[in-house]
């Protein structure tokens, strides 16, 4: 049985190459929209018990799951922020991801998305 090949080599590693991406190629209002989204998402599925039972240390039926994976969501944010910021060698292209994280800090106040936005600036 013989395979066809679907692309050449060249149109493949063309391809590649367009797939590739990198955060300053994505629109800053985008970013925060989506963070906004994710974050909503999460927060509004927190029971209001979650809140009370954690800071009491209450065993409940509802559990603190939301409300810990929230609070992962926030420091992933951070994290990915600080990766995205040491991982760059180049002084300029450094400089530019932090004027764009700024940005999508911004954006994010606009939102009133306080939490993605003092996990970026933090």
């Amino acid at each position: 049985m013989e395979t066809e090949t679907l692309c050449s080599d060249e149109d493949a590693q063309d391809l590649l190459r367009e797939s590739q991406i990198s955060l300053l190629q994505l629109s800053t209002m985008e970013v925060a929209a989506q963070l906004s989204m994710r974050d909503f998402e999460l927060f509004r599925n927190i029971e209001s018990t979650e809140y009370v039972d954690d800071l009491f240390k209450l065993d409940s039926s509802v559990g603190s799951g939301n409300l810990k994976q929230f609070e992962e969501v926030i420091n992933q944010e951070t994290f990915w922020v600080a990766t995205e910021i040491l991982k760059e060698p180049n002084t300029l292209k450094r400089m530019k991801t932090i004027k764009h994280f700024i940005k999508i800090a911004l954006h994010c106040r606009e939102c009133k998305n306080f939490n993605s936005m003092f996990a970026i600036i933090r």
